[in-house]
């Protein structure tokens, strides 16, 4: 009897979720990023993302327990291509990541302003997601530098193998004709580590690679 009465309270808060952020997404108060199902529950989301028009971007989730229905809305991550950023990572673990739950007592639309006032409206939840927000453009921009250096030395001969997308460094070898740093580290920050002889004229074309 409980399972059943738990399986029926999940899939009720799974499709109450899905049309809270549906009427969201009417209102205009945002994007859905992503939404996720459960095989039990086909019609309904066990988890949605969803983004601002400001970009800020916030996790709503279902979940229940005998006949209360809970929704929670917190501060979202924040991901693309291969980078991704938490909350946690932005504002650390001394802190609490703003959150909003809300029971099945309430409407959808008493759902959605209560939302919208706790999570969309309040200073801190959106101080915390625009630091996600920002965040992640800080790491994509620093992951297209650290290609552009890459891309400057390997036409001076410099390989750079095993490098995905979401690295912070990238360490290349020297392959090419002459004698030249036989290695090269560079970091996302733009610092630049060297290893080897060379003389100055090829150590002055490295640099001036790197310079674009």
């Amino acid at each position: 009897m409980q399972s059943t009465e738990r399986h029926s309270t999940a899939g009720q808060s799974m499709r109450k979720l899905r049309a809270v952020v549906e009427l969201g997404m009417a209102r205009g108060l945002w994007t859905i990023l992503a939404a996720q199902s459960h095989n039990d529950h086909p019609d309904g989301w066990s988890l949605a993302r969803v983004q601002t028009p400001e970009g800020l971007i916030y996790a709503l989730s279902a979940g229940g327990w005998r006949q209360e229905v809970r929704i929670r809305m917190a501060v979202g991550w924040a991901e693309e291509g291969a980078h991704r950023v938490l909350p946690n990572d932005v504002i650390g673990y001394q802190d609490s990541v703003v959150s909003a739950t809300a029971s099945s007592v309430k409407t959808i639309e008493a759902l959605l302003q209560d939302f919208q006032r706790r999570m969309l409206d309040n200073p801190k939840a959106r101080e915390q997601a625009t630091m996600v927000r920002d965040r992640l453009r800080e790491r994509i921009e620093s992951g297209n530098r650290l290609r552009a250096h890459m891309a400057g030395l390997q036409i001076l001969g410099y390989a750079f193998p095993n490098v995905s997308d979401a690295a912070y460094s990238a360490t290349g070898y020297y392959n090419g004709p002459g004698a030249a740093p036989r290695s090269v580290t560079v970091y996302e920050g733009g610092r630049i580590t060297f290893e080897g002889q060379t003389q100055v004229e090829r150590f002055a074309a490295v640099i001036a690679a790197l310079r674009g």
